[in-house]
């Protein structure tokens, strides 16, 4: 079987994103502080990885959102 290439990007916005391996993808905040990985992604090209990068922030922002709502707090020490 053929090696999937490796494919990055980074957004003006300073979020990081990678699809490797077959199914693997990881986008990264612009300071690092939230991630998100899967080992099961539908993206697999670069055009389709922008769009979930440049968008990483207002997802975030969604999801702090809705924890909010649903009474749920940030822990600092959640060990993850």
């Amino acid at each position: 079987m053929a090696k999937q290439a490796r494919i990055e990007y980074t957004s003006p916005n300073g979020c990081k994103g990678v699809l490797y391996g077959r199914s693997s993808m990881i986008i990264q905040s612009a300071d690092g502080s939230a991630k998100i990985h899967t080992g099961s992604r539908t993206p697999n090209t670069l055009e389709e990885l922008i769009p979930l990068v440049d968008g990483f922030p207002e997802f975030m922002d969604r999801i702090h959102g809705m924890t909010a709502n649903m009474g749920i707090e940030e822990d600092e020490d959640d060990g993850i």
